[in-house]
């Protein structure tokens, strides 16, 4: 069994890839699970909008009966209020017993109805609060289950009063029976692998897809009616009357009803599985696969070490190192130059009765090639080490996102390997970063729009790194006119001046930092003045070229590349920018965009 030892190639290759695959895979299981979410989300979604079409239907309905009304209240209209003959043609346009009319005169008095039969005694209409709300709105409404017209049956009205103003004089009436309007609305259409309710406004169930005639006409549970009368929509989890486990979306309908869609909790829930299982298989194989790939390349590297230092030590001990090619070309190289050089040793060796000038001579020529073969095998040290450091840039962003995310999970010995392994990538990431930036300035498309640039001020002091790790006054003169803009371009240019006016202060001193805004006809200009070394005019016109930086002899640190960035974001939200400075009394950067078109010129 092959011990790992951390200070070795082998274990720091190890400690390498497992920093390297480990971030992958918990981001690859953040991206599963944020999608298994948004599956989620676009299923709540879509049972909702089926919820919203059922209950256009159900209004459509009502709307057709408050048609049937108006043509009614037009002929009392044409006819001066009469009510005669009505009845006869009102009888003639409805066939069977699932919908009739009634005519009911102010007193409460039945003129017709068109349920009963001719000649027979109608009864007095007691008026109740669906009545009342027709009569106070002068609009249509419509009542809740069990209001019986015929004193036998439950049913609904839509209702509608005549005239709409003035002294009431009749109150017109559709009645509809139950299962009539789940035939109307076609409410089985609308559940699949589940069922459709229609609620009332006192919690009574008026119509359902299944088993209706178990359950029209029951009063809902009371935590579900809590939750109808006040949420006017949403979608929940429950369990159903007959026991079984449901996803239910329930939306108001214009008459004041609650329509509910249900469907099967766990046929719901299967594309959400079939799409979580389908990425969890392909992130475990593409993980696999990439430690196979790194556990090949590991074994190539190591065995091309483990080859150059047995010729080493075959060296040292005089003897000649086997010519073993590994693959690469670097310690091909490096172990030719051994072996010739364990071949020169040899032949000198061989030669030792020569004379000693010459024999003297060997020896410097055998001193210096061995001086070849190790400067060769340094250098082939320092090629290996960068190649080996281009992945620690990666690692840089894994590192970051999983304290970020993570940190609270992990124990102190992983804390402590991402905290080695965020301070060893983030020199080398800081050049690569700016380059990404300018870059990512360059190719990317931005959309303007307005810009609060005090929001934006408050946002770079807060969240760009720099800032807070040396004394630094920001002064803000208000108010800040606002501009059209990129807000994350114009965040990344203001934070790259208000962090080169932090940095380039005289040792010691502390940095003195005005912010504020000058209108200048329909554009604005944004001012970040500082007090710090200052700028001689001479140096001005190439500040904001990339790699450009000032003659400071080393004292500041920097990349050179951080004005190009705030010229390119400038150019990109069609602005300029620029710098104003004597060489004595600091520097005065300014970023111009056009005014938003809010903003006071």
């Amino acid at each position: 069994m092959i011990k790992i030892h951390f200070r070795s190639v082998r274990g720091r290759l190890f400690l390498l890839v497992a920093a390297i695959a480990l971030p992958a895979l918990l981001l690859a299981v953040l991206i599963i699970t944020q999608a298994y979410r948004s599956e989620r989300a676009y299923a709540y979604t879509q049972l909702l909008s089926t919820a919203h079409a059922f209950a256009g239907t159900v209004d459509a309905e009502v709307e057709n009966a408050d048609g049937m009304l108006k043509l009614i209240a037009a002929t009392l209209e044409s006819r001066g209020g009469k009510a005669s003959g009505i009845e006869l043609v009102l009888r003639h346009a409805l066939v069977g017993d699932d919908r009739w009319f009634v005519l009911a005169a102010a007193d409460g008095h039945e003129v017709f109805n068109t349920l009963r039969p001719f000649g027979e005694p109608l009864p007095h209409w007691r008026f109740d609060e669906s009545v009342a709300r027709a009569v106070r709105t002068g609009k249509v409404t419509v009542s809740d289950l069990g209001f019986r017209a015929d004193g036998s049956r439950a049913a609904v009205h839509v209702l509608e009063t005549w005239p709409a103003k003035g002294p009431l004089q009749y109150v017109l009436s559709v009645g509809l029976r139950p299962d009539a309007l789940a035939r109307a609305v076609d409410i089985g259409r609308y559940a699949a692998n589940g069922f459709a309710v229609i609620i009332d406004r006192q919690g009574k169930i008026l119509a359902r897809s299944l088993k209706p005639e178990l359950y029209v006409g029951k009063t809902i549970p009371p935590d579900f009616y809590r939750r109808i009368t006040t949420q006017a929509e949403g979608v929940f989890e429950t369990v159903s009357i007959e026991g079984t486990p449901v996803l239910s979306a329930y939306c108001r309908t214009n008459a004041g009803w609650t329509v509910v869609v249900a469907t099967q909790r766990n046929r719901f829930y299967d594309a959400s599985r079939r799409l979580l299982l389908g990425a969890v298989a392909v992130t475990a194989m593409l993980t696999l696969l990439a430690i196979l790939m790194a556990r090949w390349i590991s074994r190539a590297l190591l065995r091309s070490v483990d080859l150059l230092r047995a010729d080493a030590a075959a060296l040292g001990r005089g003897d000649m190192p086997p010519q073993k090619p590994s693959g690469l070309e670097e310690t091909d190289f490096v172990a030719d130059a051994m072996h010739r050089a364990a071949d020169l040793l040899r032949q000198r060796t061989r030669d030792n009765a020569l004379l000693n000038a010459e024999l003297e001579r060997k020896v410097e020529e055998r001193t210096a090639s061995l001086r070849e073969a190790m400067t060769q095998m340094e250098e082939f040290s320092y090629t290996v080490s960068h190649d080996l450091r281009s992945p620690l840039r990666a690692m840089q962003g894994y590192a970051h996102l999983l304290v970020e995310d993570y940190g609270e999970k992990l124990d102190e010995t992983g804390v402590n390997y991402l905290d080695r392994i965020g301070r060893a990538a983030e020199r080398m990431d800081r050049m690569t970063s700016d380059l990404l930036t300018y870059s990512r300035l360059s190719s990317t498309r931005v959309e303007l729009a307005p810009v609060n640039i005090e929001s934006v001020v408050r946002h770079a002091v807060e969240q760009y790194i720099e800032l807070p790790r040396k004394p630094a006054q920001v002064q803000i003169v208000a108010p800040l006119a606002s501009v059209m803009a990129h807000e994350p371009s114009l965040t990344q240019a203001i934070a790259n001046l208000l962090t080169n006016a932090v940095k380039f202060v005289k040792p010691g001193e502390p940095a003195m930092i005005t912010l504020r805004t000058e209108s200048i006809g329909t554009r604005v200009r944004i001012w970040v003045e500082d007090q710090g070394i200052s700028i001689a005019p001479e140096l001005q016109p190439a500040l904001f070229r990339m790699f450009e930086r000032l003659p400071t002899g080393g004292t500041y640190e920097g990349t050179g590349i951080g004005l190009a960035i705030v010229k390119k974001a400038a150019e990109k939200m069609g602005g300029t920018c620029g710098v104003e400075s004597d060489g004595f009394s600091g520097s005065k950067f300014w970023i111009e965009l056009a005014a938003a078109p809010d903003a006071p010129l």
